[in-house]
């Protein structure tokens, strides 16, 4: 940034502003003040209050009325089951920032929105986005896969004598692949999370993998996730699964995490991760992964509580390794566990206040096993199908 011309400044001075920029690091933060200011002052006669779960989210409730507003920077999504009541929160914005409404929500963030009132569902997808990166990286006449990921590659730091690839692309489509991935794409969570781990240095292998994730999602672009089809009366019930993948990082041997989440028939959340320590046995790795699974149900819990008004059920996890779930609820071989870092004990004591429940399950049926580990395209189609998702 450079002084404006006319303006004259001593050597060692700088400047003071009175306002913040566009662009600024801490420009993103005073907007965040300005718009909450805006919701709490401008619409009191609504009685706001913002979410202690989710600071970008503001909850008006009375007896028979309720209106939801959420914020990503400065695009606005309103919820209501009051058209006067939504109307009259528009208005009162629109006294306080130039805006445009953009009517029934159909897109989002990238992300598309499709109801169906009469099915009662709603559909999630990223079609419109999916097919840019592929046209972007021309990808759009490739030959399409089952799968995201080779279960028979082995994917390994690049060593000498190894093939580089052109990084800067590398990490462009990597970065392109994980907007996807964190939002509606579960199916390729792991892949891209494996990948992303040689941004650094990525070889050949590594190039034509990615470039494979590519084609897979050429073949899969109309892939989302859709919620509903149940009565109206119908209670929020989340149920979460926990899966993980004992040392397979070949470079570290480090397992890897992962947890989903699921509402009405969909999935809400979920996570694909590489564990920050090394796990001794299987038993140890599913108890870390259960550990994140369990914070993540109680922080869905609330949230779903602060939205609906009224406390949300125990949420049942579950886990498809006897041993964590006996070390879970009945710690009783001390000397086998007493290594395993005092943070992955946190599900005991979230089981023991009943926040969340433990049961088993046979690993044939473990969703979050895709989220761990490339799979063979029958094991990968059942468990992306029981996530909720559907390909139009």
């Amino acid at each position: 940034m450079e002084m404006p011309p006319g303006t004259n400044n001593p050597p060692g001075t700088v400047c003071r502003l009175n306002r913040t920029l566009y662009g600024l690091k801490q420009s993103g933060r005073y907007w965040n003040i300005t718009v909450t200011d805006a919701i709490l002052q401008e619409l009191s006669e609504l009685h706001f209050r913002r979410s202690e779960f989710d600071h970008c989210m503001f909850i008006s409730r009375t007896e028979n009325t309720v209106v939801i507003i959420v914020i990503y920077v400065d695009d606005l999504l309103l919820f209501s089951n009051d058209r006067a009541s939504l109307d009259k929160a528009k208005k009162l914005l629109a006294r306080k920032f130039e805006m445009k409404d953009m009517g029934i929500a159909k897109r989002y963030l990238g992300i598309d929105i499709t109801r169906n009132r009469k099915d009662r569902t709603l559909k999630l997808d990223q079609s419109a986005y999916i097919t840019d990166v592929i046209n972007r990286y021309d990808m759009a006449d490739s030959k399409t896969v089952s799968i995201p990921l080779d279960p028979s590659l082995p994917l390994q730091k690049s060593k000498d004598g190894d093939t580089r690839a052109d990084g800067t692309q590398y990490r462009q489509i990597n970065g392109s692949l994980a907007y996807g991935a964190i939002h509606t794409r579960a199916d390729i969570a792991f892949s891209v999370s494996k990948l992303c781990q040689f941004n650094s240095d990525p070889n050949q292998t590594h190039h034509a993998a990615v470039k494979h994730v590519l084609r897979y999602l050429n073949g899969t672009k109309d892939l989302s996730i859709v919620y509903g089809g149940t009565s109206k009366n119908t209670p929020l019930k989340v149920v979460g699964y926990t899966d993980a993948s004992w040392g397979d990082d070949l470079d570290n041997r480090r397992s890897t995490t992962g947890f989903a989440f699921m509402l009405n028939g969909g999935l809400i959340s979920f996570e694909s991760k590489r564990q920050p320590t090394v796990a001794l046995s299987t038993m140890e790795a599913e108890t870390m992964a259960l550990c994140q699974g369990a914070k993540e149900a109680i922080s869905l819990q609330r949230l779903l509580a602060d939205i609906q008004g009224t406390p949300i059920s125990m949420i049942t996890i579950h886990v498809d390794n006897q041993a964590a779930i006996s070390h879970t609820k009945d710690p009783t071989d001390h000397a086998r566990t007493k290594h395993i870092d005092i943070k992955h004990q946190f599900t005991r004591e979230a089981f023991a206040n009943g926040a969340i429940d433990v049961v088993y399950i046979p690993t044939g049926d473990m969703i979050a096993d895709v989220l761990t580990k490339p799979l063979p395209r029958i094991k990968h189609e059942r468990c992306i199908t029981a996530m909720g998702m559907k390909m139009d």
